[in-house]
């Protein structure tokens, strides 16, 4: 007899991808947005794609200034459920 392998279907929960203006403006000024599930992550949009970067060890991306930052100047707590919290 022929066994046929039993193949079990695999769930992929969709991956956010932040919407992007098609053009930076001005060109000087990339669109820069948190990741709404990570507060160690953001994205920069460049021609209308969105690109994943990750802050270096121990920070946080501060969205007010736009740029990686202590926690305690961030006030974003990651509650462990895949989204965050902005405290304010």
């Amino acid at each position: 007899p022929i066994v046929q392998p039993v193949v079990q279907p695999v769930v992929v929960q969709p991956v956010f991808q932040p919407i992007c203006p098609p053009v930076d403006f001005p060109k000087s000024n990339a669109t820069i947005l948190p990741d709404p599930h990570n507060c160690t992550a953001f994205y920069i949009c460049s021609n209308g794609v969105a690109h994943h970067l990750a802050c270096p060890s121990e920070l946080q991306f501060n969205n007010n200034l736009k740029v990686c930052d202590w926690p305690e100047n961030v006030n974003c707590l990651d509650n462990g459920s895949g989204d965050i919290l902005n405290l304010i």
